[in-house]
This record gives C-alpha cells, structure tokens and sequence, in this order.
C-alpha cells in the first residue's frame, strides 16, 4: 500500500522532471479524489461487462478476479431499516446495491419457519413490480420477496412484513489527507493508476 505521503512525492517527482512544476497538499488531494473516483468508475464499468457463466478466455477470467479485489476495497455491507417497505440507501453509497438481502424462510418438514439465514431479493422494474405486487398467484412473500429503486436515495421492499434488509453496495472511495496520514485504501498497483490519471488533470 502507497501512503499519501508518497504518493504525493511520486507525483511532485514526476512534475519536476517533466516541467519543473510542483504542486500544494491540498491541491494534490483534490485531484487524487477526483482521481479515484474516476478509476472506482471505470473498475465498476469493467465488472458490469462480466457475464457470469459464460465461457471466458482465461486472460479475461484473470483481468475479471483482479479487478474484483481491487473494488474489495469500497466494497461495503449495511442493514437498512424499512418503514413500510421504504429504505433509505446510506449516505456513502457510491454506486449499488449490489445486492440487496433479508432473514428468510426455509421448509422444515413441510413447515415454514423463519433462520437467520439471508435469502437474496429479486430487483425488479416497475412494470415487473406492478405484475408482481397485483398478482394473485405470484405475490412477494417472505420467501419470495422483492426489492426496487425508488429513486436514487432509497428502495422499496415487498412485502411489508420485511422491516429490514441487508444491502452490498460500493462506498465512495474515502478523501485522503497528506498533513493528516490518511492514505489511499488502494492496493499499490491501483494508487500508481490513480495518480497517472492525477498527473493528466494537473
């Protein structure tokens, strides 16, 4: 791991050897956030465009499981409390829910009781959750429940006997501060990408 000490030493090297340029702490924070936020933007875009189960050139298997430990990093796990059926997503939600999950119900002997276990919610698009929700032999139950967005700060869960759920999401990447040692949460492969985007908005 690169602290933010060095990582702003790295990049006030490279400016003095390409325009003998220099560049303030503060200045340099500001742009390494602007700097991670890009790259956690493109890590995210290249985990979308895997299809699980589909056949993959082992290159393209390795590329897929490395960035995956990358975005490990911002990966986070939070309960949401419900009031009826509306969740507000957290407040450091960067992109997500990844998945959104609740204490769920399994089968014992032909009866129903409730585990502690997480069972994962379907998402579903509105005109799926109006079918869904209006249907008389497809209704979200415990053990078939459903999840939507709202808009972009909460979720809706059915049915309202759920009052809380579990959601994965991505946190936005946290501010680092050169005067104050907080470094980059980055492994060193990630932070050295980071600051090459640093050095192109500089």
């Amino acid at each position: 791991m690169i602290t933010s000490q060095e990582a702003i030493a790295i990049v006030r090297k490279w400016l003095n050897e390409a325009i003998t340029g220099n560049m303030s702490d503060a200045e340099f924070e500001d742009y390494f956030h602007a700097g991670q936020i890009e790259d956690a933007s493109w890590l995210i875009g290249k985990m979308q465009g895997y299809n699980p189960g589909a056949p993959e050139p082992a290159v393209q298997v390795a590329v897929t499981r490395q960035v995956a430990q990358s975005l490990s990093k911002i990966r986070s796990k939070s309960p949401l409390t419900l009031t009826q059926g509306i969740g507000a997503l957290p407040s450091d939600l960067f992109h997500g829910p990844l998945s959104v999950s609740a204490s769920g119900y399994v089968n014992n002997c032909g009866q129903a009781i409730e585990i502690k276990k997480q069972i994962a919610i379907d998402q579903m698009n509105d005109d799926e959750w109006a079918r869904r929700t209006m249907s008389y032999n497809n209704r979200p139950t415990r053990k078939n429940p459903i999840w939507r967005y709202v808009d972009g700060a909460t979720i809706e869960v059915s049915p309202l006997s759920i009052s809380t759920v579990e959601i994965a999401y991505y946190k936005n990447p946290p501010r680092i501060s050169v005067s104050g040692n907080i470094n980059p949460v980055w492994y060193g492969g990630d932070t050295l990408r980071i600051l090459g985007r640093v050095l192109q908005q500089a």
